[in-house]
């Protein structure tokens, strides 16, 4: 059973890399760049957030569903600003050709930038309770931990592959891309950045008005 829970796993962390968000952006942003490893470093941040929330989804680990629930205007308001940051730092850098990759400070930065901006979205917590609830009778059974860990497993798997492969990608084309198209990537990603956060602040700025408990990013009630 553990082989294809694992293969499940696999299958969830590809969903849950695939859509366009801030961590999709960065490791674009770090491969362009700074080539493979720099892109892959960004994504493999993101993985390693994607562990802690996975893991108290998949494990019910109360102690950090209540905290991201406790402090969810301060993680939002924390996450909004830090993309927002990140997005005016790609628009004040100057554009310049590719350079080779980084050293394992330069790797250290963009896996500590994937990490930020996961960690800071107390959605992707409900997110991974949705996915792993919805499994029903597929999933691994209560009390089981070596079915969860290969789920858990799998999903990280998966996410990883899918940050390599998207990295390999825009490493190897990098050189083919001119001076003028990565300016507009980079402008382009910056706007994305930008827009992630004002989406979180914005949100929190309704939460305060409107004295609502959670955001509207988060669910936070158990799927039936």
């Amino acid at each position: 059973m553990e082989w294809v829970l694992f293969a499940i796993g696999l299958g969830m962390g590809v969903i849950v890399s695939v859509p366009v968000g801030p961590v999709n952006v960065l490791c674009i942003d770090r491969a362009l760049r700074a080539g493979f490893l720099a892109g892959l470093a960004a994504g493999l941040g993101g993985v390693v957030a994607d562990a802690v929330f996975a893991s108290a989804a998949l494990f019910g680990l109360s102690a950090v569903q209540g905290l991201i629930a406790e402090h969810q205007r301060m993680i939002a308001g924390a996450g909004g600003l830090i993309l927002i940051g990140f997005g005016i730092a790609i628009l004040r850098r100057k554009s310049g050709p590719a350079c080779s990759d980084g050293g394992a400070a330069d790797h250290l930065h963009a896996a500590l930038s994937g990490f930020l901006v996961t960690i800071t979205n107390p959605g992707a917590l409900f997110g991974f309770f949705a996915l792993y609830s919805g499994l029903g009778s597929y999933g691994p059974e209560p009390g089981n931990w070596s079915e969860g860990l290969a789920l858990l497993g799998g999903t990280l798997t998966g996410a990883g592959l899918w940050w390599a492969g998207l990295s390999g990608i825009v490493a190897r084309h990098r050189e083919q891309i001119g001076a003028g198209w990565t300016r507009r990537l980079n402008r382009v990603a910056a706007l994305v950045l930008i827009a992630f956060g004002l989406f979180l602040l914005g949100e929190l700025a309704y939460a305060l008005a409107t004295g609502a408990d959670t955001l509207s990013v988060i669910d936070p009630q158990e799927p039936s």
